[in-house]
């Protein structure tokens, strides 16, 4: 090929490139949900161990792993539009139009927390009738809940939203200071919570509700979605296998939500 000649054919390359954008299209994958450790954590610290996990079955693709902290209702919104490829630790309810794997990432089991002082314990939707429930916008919390949330989301008296990266903090701050009476949260970031803000002596578990489970959800905007969630699905039952998800769980301290022993709960 002459240089003339390699330079039209460099032109028309080039030029192409520019009319079919997605020749070279956007080469990273990008992940969102609000803070919920030790699911998904500070992008500057460690991660979460959802985050982990992902990283390992993509490491070997030609994608890059970006992962970024926003309002839950943002992070479904976004995902939604296709301005996010993966909403991280999501149940069905929380956004059932994305694409699930077949494969979940955990559980949720979801518990209520109240001042250390209350002395009643939670058996049932009846006991919130009488106590304002302190919840996160957008969140999914089973379909009990979900129908209680539903009925009275116009009741101040009976149901308090909240917004932001950071929900759970916000949450125990009502609680602290008795604008809420309850919240409920997933158990394991309720005890990371707690943990790491040392303020254990100030909540206390007083019941439980149903387990959920939690995928990674892909964007139906996103043209390789249906590919990444098998490719997910294959990549998780490897890491089973030889043991790299293990591993990956118990920087976490936790179990493997399919082994036998994931029965016994903290």
């Amino acid at each position: 090929m002459t240089i003339k000649a390699y330079k039209i054919f460099a032109l028309i390359f080039c030029f192409g490139l520019f009319l079919n954008p997605s020749v070279h299209a956007d080469k990273s994958l990008k992940l969102m949900a609000d803070e919920w450790c030790p699911y998904n954590c500070d992008p500057l610290k460690e991660p979460g161990y959802a985050i982990e996990i992902f990283n390992e079955i993509f490491k070997t693709n030609d994608k890059k792993v970006v992962y970024k902290i926003a309002d839950w209702t943002e992070a479904i919104n976004m995902t939604r539009a296709g301005k996010n490829d993966v909403l991280v630790a999501a149940t069905v309810g929380d956004a059932p139009d994305l694409i699930f794997p077949k494969n979940e990432i955990g559980d949720s089991r979801l518990c209520f927390y109240a001042n250390n002082s209350v002395r009643w314990k939670y058996k049932g939707l009846e006991n919130l009738s009488k106590v304002k429930l302190g919840i996160v916008k957008s969140y999914s919390y089973g379909e009990k809940l979900n129908d209680y949330i539903k009925k009275n989301q116009d009741n101040a008296n009976r149901i308090d939203f909240t917004f932001g990266n950071a929900p759970l903090e916000a949450m125990s701050k009502k609680l602290i200071h008795q604008k809420i009476d309850l919240i409920v949260e997933n158990e394991y970031v309720m005890s990371h919570f707690l943990n790491t803000t040392k303020q254990n002596t100030l909540f206390k578990n007083i019941g439980c509700e149903e387990t959920v489970k939690l995928y990674m959800a892909f964007s139906p905007k996103n043209p390789e979605a249906e590919k990444l969630a098998q490719d997910f699905d294959q990549g998780i039952q490897e890491l089973r296998k030889n043991g790299r998800l293990k591993e990956i769980l118990q920087k976490y301290s936790i179990n493997d939500w399919l082994a036998p022993a994931a029965s016994s709960r903290p």
